[in-house]
């Protein structure tokens, strides 16, 4: 994989982005996948991928298409049939057997596959198949592909081996690596010390799996096994973001394993996907799997904040040509929204005048722009009555205003010089903001609905936001609200407030769909601010950056492929969807997201209490080496 001084982008010109199939952008929602990919497109996606090289991911303004044969499927997969189901059916029958416990995986694969050839495939159909797993036990070195084992008949096996060989381990794994805290702090996560306990823990077990493991400077962690090249690329993250112990059943960083789950930050996203593709790259080597491409697990570490793990991987390595990244949704997301991170800013005083009878003295908010705030703090002093009656004055405005705002939670604290009003919301990921209730928004209602517009900086932040966003997540008070038939709305989060050095800053997180370009928010948030300033002499200014929305022809070698990957593993007829979700998709070649969670399954990235459960590591593993063994593995 390492290659010196790789360019980190390459761009190619809008006139070719403009013919063939380079434009060749789904007009509707997308095609019925439930028909099974072709052995020819599969092996096609490699060929194409050897003839053109790493640069595969056609990057165009507001969008990215992914390469696609355009062809009829010439051959299909055959049903692999219910074996996975027959030996899980059996696993009773397993009890006696000391694969789970075997140290030498190899060894522990070859006990598996004679306990499930006679005491569970045992109806007369599965006869064949009986017959090539005898071959393969005779002489296990030759590998199940010798064995005359084709990988549909495999994938099952991998599957059910995967969730009777590993699911304790799974679980007490992501429990593990919950427990480091690695968000981003005051230094680069690189420098972190969370961040090399974690590369030490993932190293040890990856050893012990006797995978190859490398810290690629505390920016990448990456696990491999070896095959042919070029590498097929599993792209996760090791960060989080952070979280607070409030509102948690069990504590956010200790990986309590309890009623089915394992609960903390980063359980869902998106350490447990980490967890899961470790163990199935793991079963691939215990099989004896032979790789046409080397599979190489890497796992970032700043997804969730600067994307500088990103800007050194491409700066000093080429990334693989074709990546799977398991980080958002089953049974692939083919397409996400844009991101824009917008920042406010104005200048504050130490205090300042609310009317005659108050002086707002400090405003904070949120820990992260990409989570519904689920506090906020406003700092009060009155300038005219004493300690008690201030107090006094402060829970009535509260009780007021709870009583017109059913969803807000107001606590009040005095301290030494100020009364603090503390805000209480809901906390939520940033791409779905209906799902929570936003703090901040709250603070800001109670403050100009009830005391007054603050004089100086903070009024004016206030007034703007409250004007220009609100509770509103649409964004049509900043006039960004889109929509697009695949990738839904726009949506936009209040995320923090913050003050230092006599600056108030709000960000603001902004999901948006094909159809609005960076330079087009960028500039319409301008407009307002520009328009708001010459009406009310404020004086606010703004920054934004962000990513474009990408789409990934629905009909492409990869997305049906893994589309099968997972209607085959679970016996769901799933099809491929949107996200409001940002992912390394948007800048990995040849890259759509794959997993973790289920179709319907609850959203807790981000949020209180965040949890994955123990059964589903392992479902997962099974269905992740399904799809690397499909895109990876010998014919």
């Amino acid at each position: 994989m390492p290659v010196a001084n790789a360019p980190r982008r390459v761009y190619i010109p809008r006139d070719v982005l403009a013919r063939g199939r380079y434009a060749n952008v789904p007009p509707g929602p997308p095609a019925r996948s439930g028909g099974k990919p072709a052995c020819a497109r599969v092996e096609r996606v490699w060929l194409e991928v050897a003839a053109r090289g790493p640069s595969m991911k056609y990057i165009a303004p507001s969008l990215i298409v992914l390469l696609s044969s355009g062809t009829a499927w010439a051959a299909q997969f055959s049903d692999p049939g219910p074996v996975e189901q027959e030996i899980t059916a059996q696993a009773k029958s397993f009890n006696g057997v000391a694969f789970p416990d075997e140290p030498d995986g190899q060894a522990a694969f070859v006990r598996f596959v004679q306990t499930a050839r006679t005491l569970a495939l045992t109806a007369p159909g599965h006869a064949a198949l009986r017959a090539k797993l005898a071959g393969f036990e005779a002489n296990p070195n030759i590998g199940p592909h010798s064995a005359g084992i084709t990988r549909e008949e495999l994938a099952p096996l991998l599957r059910a081996y995967i969730r009777l060989r590993y699911h304790d381990d799974a679980a007490w794994s992501l429990s593990r690596l919950v427990k480091f805290r690695t968000y981003k702090g005051e230094v680069p996560n690189r420098e972190n010390p969370e961040f090399a306990e974690a590369s030490k823990f993932l190293s040890e077990l990856s050893a012990r799996l006797k995978l190859k493991f490398k810290d690629l400077e505390g920016n990448f962690f990456e696990i491999s096994l070896a095959g042919g090249e070029p590498p097929l690329g599993i792209v996760g993250h090791v960060d989080v973001v952070p979280a607070e112990a409030e509102g948690w059943k069990y504590p956010p960083f200790d990986g309590t394993i309890a009623e089915g789950f394992v609960w903390g930050r980063g359980s869902a996203d998106d350490k447990g996907a980490v967890i899961s593709a470790i163990y199935g790259l793991a079963a691939l080597r215990e099989a004896r799997v032979r790789l046409r491409n080397r599979i190489v697990i890497l796992i970032g570490t700043a997804e969730e904040s600067t994307w500088e793990d990103v800007d050194y991987l491409f700066r000093r390595y080429s990334p693989p040509p074709l990546n799977v990244i398991v980080d958002a949704e089953f049974p692939v997301v083919y397409g996400e929204k844009g991101v824009m991170g917008v920042r406010v800013s104005t200048a504050v005083k130490e205090a300042e005048r609310v009317g005659a009878a108050w002086e707002v003295a400090g405003v904070s908010g949120g820990v992260q722009a990409t989570i519904v705030p689920d506090r906020a703090e406003v700092r009060l002093k009155s300038v005219q009555k004493g300690r008690e009656a201030a107090l006094k004055e402060v829970a009535e405005l509260a009780r007021r205003f709870g009583e017109t705002h059913k969803k807000s939670r107001v606590s009040i604290s005095v301290g030494a010089e100020n009364i603090e009003v503390r805000f209480g919301g809901v906390a939520a990921h940033s791409m779905d903001p209906g799902l929570g209730h936003n703090a901040i928004a709250d603070m800001v209602e109670f403050v100009t609905g009830l005391l007054g517009v603050p004089a100086g900086g903070r009024g004016c932040m206030m007034r703007f936001l409250r004007e220009h966003i609100g509770f509103k997540t649409d964004g049509a008070g900043l006039g960004v609200n889109r929509r697009h038939p695949l990738l839904g709305a726009t949506t936009v989060n209040l995320g923090t407030w913050s003050e230092t050095n006599g600056s108030a800053t709000a960000a603001i997180n902004i999901r948006f769909p094909v159809g609005l370009g960076l330079d087009d928010i960028k500039s319409a948030v301008e407009r307002r601010i520009k328009k708001f300033n010459e009406r009310t002499g404020c004086a606010l200014s703004s920054t934004a950056r962000g990513m474009p929305p990408i789409l990934a022809d629905v009909n492409s070698d990869l997305v049906r492929t893994l589309v099968y990957s997972f209607n085959s593993s679970t016996g769901i007829a799933a099809e491929p969807v949107t996200t409001g979700g940002t992912s390394y998709a948007k800048v990995f070649p040849n890259a759509v997201a794959f997993g973790p969670l289920m179709p319907g399954q609850e959203k807790l990235d981000h949020a209180a209490n965040e949890r994955f459960p123990t059964d589903q590591l392992t479902r997962n593993a099974g269905i992740f080496a399904t799809a690397m063994l499909l895109l990876a593995g010998q014919p």
